[in-house]
């Protein structure tokens, strides 16, 4: 049987699998039979990023030869989140047009080389919500209200915690923030978290990775600058909500897990398997705290634990670019500052 007589279902099987753009370009020019099939698959794509994740929802661009991105919000008709990386080269006029003839696109990635003006013009687009970029002066450039993601990702630029606190009031409906900030745990211990306590907030914080301050928090060591336990304690203690806590190259010892247990009580998932100065006695003292006082916490503090695997099989996920559905503990707790995802788009908009 020649591939041309397959039915339409298996050949939209096969071209659902196809995640080039050159591919699924050269297939749409075989035959009116193919073009209409392709143009059943475009309709399903949502990502077009430079690594392509999940077929047939995402495409990317393998080629190093330009196309005209115009035509993607045509082909694309559902396309959600646009990589600027992937087109090299590209005009911020053609940038902007894209974001501003697509309907459906929510998030871009933008190219650190943009200049302030060309990002300005860039998020004139009042649908987007979901911004990835190297750096950006968060008081310098305005970005409209509707914006629900910002993924400021190099550490090239550190945010200075006395700008987000200037900032905080812009971004009214901000669900997470992923970046590197310098000294929050030396504002927040100062009382002055107020304006950031309900953010869904993924935070490169100088020395730490703060994680969203309602339920979950999550320290990351940055480089190899000293870090006060008394200061991430007094950060903690202003937080009694938190469930899973993570810390990542900090040296807490057995004396302070034991207070921590105290202060959170409603802490359930302790994880500090890549932190030095825990031994067996405080994972004995948590396990008997339990037993005694009738509450349930998960603790791992042994970098080659196996057990995190099967109580938490979402630790295994690979890092991706983009992660389906809004949930920072599938797609985030268990991954380092480098593996975070872009963005977590929520599946059910």
């Amino acid at each position: 049987m020649l591939i041309n007589e397959l039915p339409d279902d298996c050949l939209l099987t096969i071209f659902d699998c196809i995640r080039n753009l050159t591919d699924l370009v050269n297939c749409f020019k075989v035959c009116i039979k193919w073009r209409n099939l392709i143009i059943v698959r475009t309709k399903k794509v949502k990502y077009f990023i430079g690594r392509s994740n999940y077929p047939p929802d995402s495409v990317c661009h393998l080629s190093d030869e330009p196309f005209d991105v115009t035509f993607l919000s045509k082909w694309f008709p559902n396309l959600r989140i646009f990589d600027i990386f992937t087109c090299e080269g590209i005009s911020i006029d053609v940038a902007a047009k894209l974001i501003r003839d697509s309907e459906s696109l929510k998030g871009i990635i933008a190219d650190i080389f943009l200049c302030a003006g060309d990002l300005q013009r860039i998020l004139m687009n009042d649908n987007l919500e979901m911004l990835s970029t190297d750096y950006m002066r968060l008081d310098t450039i305005e970005i409209n209200e509707n914006m629900k993601q910002l993924c400021l990702s190099s550490s090239n630029g550190f945010l200075s915690i006395h700008v987000l606190k200037k900032v905080a009031h812009s971004f009214p409906n901000l669900e997470r923030l992923h970046t590197y900030c310098q000294a929050v745990h030396q504002w927040c211990s100062n009382g002055k978290s107020q304006d950031i306590r309900n953010w869904g907030c993924i935070l490169m914080i100088g020395h730490t990775l703060l994680g969203h301050l309602k339920s979950w928090i999550h320290f990351q060591r940055y480089r190899y600058e000293p870090i006060e336990w008394d200061s991430l304690r007094r950060l903690m203690s202003k937080y009694p909500n938190i469930k899973h806590l993570a810390m990542r190259g900090i040296s807490p010892k057995d004396e302070d897990i034991k207070q921590l247990i105290l202060m959170l009580p409603k802490l359930t998932l302790l994880d500090i398997r890549e932190s030095r100065g825990v031994t067996q006695e405080a994972a004995d003292h948590v396990r008997d705290y339990c037993k005694r006082y009738g509450r349930s916490i998960k603790f791992y503090y042994k970098e080659d634990d196996k057990q995190i695997e099967s109580d938490w099989p979402m630790s295994l996920n690979r890092p991706v670019q983009i992660c389906r559905g809004f949930d920072f503990m599938e797609h985030c707790f268990f991954k380092k500052f480098y593996q975070l995802p872009h963005f977590l788009d929520p599946i059910d908009d």
